[in-house]
């Protein structure tokens, strides 16, 4: 479900379908046709919106972990790397 939600976002972000720091309404209900459609899931555009902050938060969550001394990050696992030790 993230992944269609974030493909139409990311598709509606470059139509210049954000506003400020928030989408326009369309947007919202697009990704709820389309989950509709895709995965014949309903979904209300306030659980979209919901989802959205959700993601937001926890991107930069694992960006602030990752700009730490001695984390990283592996393009080929998409997950944070550190030795033993800076995991402790």
């Amino acid at each position: 479900m993230d992944k269609i939600m974030l493909e139409i976002i990311l598709e509606e972000y470059e139509f210049g379908n954000a506003s400020g720091n928030s989408w326009k309404p369309e947007v919202y209900t697009r990704v709820c046709l389309e989950l509709l459609k895709q995965l014949k899931q309903q979904v209300h555009p306030a659980n979209v919106k919901a989802r959205i902050k959700t993601l937001k938060a926890n991107y930069f969550s694992a960006r602030e972990v990752i700009s730490q001394s001695g984390f990283g990050w592996d393009p080929d696992t998409q997950l944070a790397t550190a030795d033993v030790l800076t995991w402790k």
